[in-house]
């Protein structure tokens, strides 16, 4: 997956990644001429072999193919409309078989190691874990580049870009400046 958005470029003053995004992120900007700094949120970069048939549960349960906008709205109270809009598209419009073969022909993830080896500032803004997390704070226990740093979203779940989109702008523009 890496290889394709490789596709779209060398250079990128900031490489953004949401969720499975994460170590295709890594992997861009390991790869990348240029790169400023990585910025992940709440990316899938290891999870526990004993837990995953539960994550793809999850995932493919967000496919309700009669999700409307209202709907969305009414789980997610928190997200813009728009959001709530093109989430309910989206779920009719996705194949359950292919997020599903996506998740599953890309196991395992254990990505951490991709962390240690970054040559570049990396941000990780982490969804909080008792709304739903998939970068669980205490894997930073095994990062021990300084290059990498940590930072939850109080009350923010996976989708923390929807949740709290002034964060993630905020400290996009701040890492480009780096």
């Amino acid at each position: 997956m890496a290889a394709d958005v490789a596709g779209l470029g060398e250079t990128w003053d900031l490489i953004v990644g949401h969720s499975l995004g994460g170590p295709i992120a890594c992997v861009l900007a390991a790869q990348a001429r240029s790169c400023r700094a990585v910025l992940l949120l709440d990316p899938l970069l290891d999870a526990p072999d004993a837990e995953f048939d539960r994550l793809v549960d999850e995932q493919l349960s967000e496919l309700d193919p009669h999700a409307t906008a209202e709907s969305i709205g009414a789980q997610h109270p928190s997200w813009h409309s728009e959001d709530c809009f093109h989430k309910a598209i989206s779920a009719r419009l996705t194949s359950r078989h292919v997020v599903e073969r996506c998740l599953r022909d890309n196991a395992p993830y254990h990505h951490l190691e991709l962390l240690n080896r970054a040559d570049l500032p990396v941000t990780i803004l982490g969804s909080d874990p008792v709304v739903g997390a998939l970068f669980p704070p205490d894997s930073m226990g095994e990062i021990g580049n300084p290059l990498v740093g940590y930072q939850m979203v109080d009350g923010a779940g996976h989708s923390l870009q929807r949740e709290r989109p002034e964060i993630i702008v905020n400290t996009a523009i701040d890492l480009s400046r780096v």
